[in-house]
């Protein structure tokens, strides 16, 4: 049995707590998720890693980083994921509402040039804290969601504005 997970859940404050490493960070396993007040409550969320001894995958020293979390649906309404059964039972995940999918976004300047990793996003167990992020064992085409996909949608051909993107 594969779980699905759909639905936009509402963010709360919560300390998050990763079953194993965050991918490319050695030693960042704790971390406290706090959603960031906008106009849509429950689209943004900071990460921010509690560990103070945090390298690199490279060995290099770093400080404890933080990540602006997005909820897909805001702007993905489609957006899906199918755990693999031994995903969902390491982060006690029953049922579709027992988690919680965030994806992080990459901030560059200009802002059309963010990107958001709808591929491999992190899975939190809203109930209990655990976390992971979810590689599928399908290519990016497979999966149907990119690692590099743009925030904001292209703008449609002759309209104005600057670098081609709508805001």
């Amino acid at each position: 049995m594969q779980t699905t997970v759909t639905l936009p859940v509402t963010l709360s404050c919560m300390e998050v707590t990763f079953r194993r490493e965050m991918l490319g960070w050695i030693g960042a396993t704790h971390f406290l998720l706090e959603p960031i007040e906008g106009d849509v409550p429950g689209m943004f969320a900071e990460l921010r890693c509690l560990d103070e001894d945090v390298l690199l995958r490279s060995g290099v020293a770093v400080p404890s980083p933080r990540f602006l979390m997005l909820t897909p649906w805001y702007v993905w309404p489609s957006y899906q994921v199918a755990l693999d059964d031994d995903f969902a039972d390491a982060l006690d995940i029953r049922v579709e509402e027992d988690a919680t999918l965030l994806t992080i976004v990459t901030q560059r300047a200009p802002l059309e040039r963010s990107t958001v990793n709808l591929f491999s996003p992190i899975v939190v167990n809203r109930h209990n804290g655990l976390a992971d992020q979810f590689v599928p064992a399908a290519s990016e085409i497979e999966a149907g969601w990119r690692v590099r996909t743009p925030l904001l949608p292209p703008r449609p051909a002759g309209e104005a504005g600057e670098g081609g993107i709508a805001c």
